[in-house]
């Protein structure tokens, strides 16, 4: 059986997107940023889905309360976004998905990261690079956990040690809840992209970009 993962990146504007009455109420429960971050993530989410199912955008059954991993109900498939300052990327597929985005040129604190939150074989494979390729390695490693951790449904600071990036395979394990799932990783424009999924075949249509 053929999955299908469709998948769209929009620039961020400041122009408002029409939400649901509820997902106002929660917004006025986030600071100011949060809340226009919110606002402006769901109302994305329901307009690009709202074309692809050529229904209107408040008839999108969306569940995406703030630190919540997001539904549809319906039995409308999966979805899974993430945004970066000035991107919002969002996947959707019939199966379970996770997705994360990144500027290609962020600037982490690598050495720190790769300390707290790498393993002993990942450690291996970055010590041996130059300090420029350990950081855009330690990166992609951090996207594609970051989209593991979304299909999941985990948390950064309980889940992020216990997912073991296996590169040469495209695989992520999680040693504590002995999960394997596939990984993509792409580079679009100015993004890095993480995609984690179960599938062993999976159709990726081509990224919809909406300025």
């Amino acid at each position: 059986m053929t999955n299908v993962l469709q998948l769209w990146i929009l620039p961020i504007k400041n122009q408002p997107k029409l939400v649901s009455d509820y997902e106002k109420d929660l917004s006025k429960q986030l600071s100011p940023k949060r809340s226009k971050e919110f606002i402006y993530s769901r109302g994305c989410v329901r307009e690009v889905l709202a074309d692809f199912f050529n229904i209107k955008p408040l008839n999108v059954p969306l569940e995406a309360p703030p630190g919540k991993p997001p539904k549809l109900k319906n039995s409308l498939g999966n979805i899974s976004f993430s945004h970066c300052k000035d991107a919002l990327f969002i996947g959707w597929s019939d199966i379970k998905v996770g997705v994360d985005i990144e500027r290609k040129d962020r600037n982490i604190k690598y050495a720190s990261l790769i300390k707290r939150f790498y393993c002993e074989e990942e450690k291996k494979v970055l010590e041996k690079l130059s300090k420029s390729d350990q950081q855009q390695k330690a990166l992609k490693y951090w996207i594609i956990k970051e989209a593991a951790i979304k299909w999941q449904e985990g948390t950064i600071t309980r889940d992020l040690p216990y997912w073991l990036i296996r590169e040469k395979q495209n695989k992520i394990y999680h040693e504590k809840m002995d999960i394997l799932l596939n990984t993509l990783y792409r580079k679009h424009s100015f993004w890095s992209l993480g995609i984690a999924h179960n599938s062993n075949n999976l159709e990726i249509k081509p990224i919809i970009k909406l300025n």
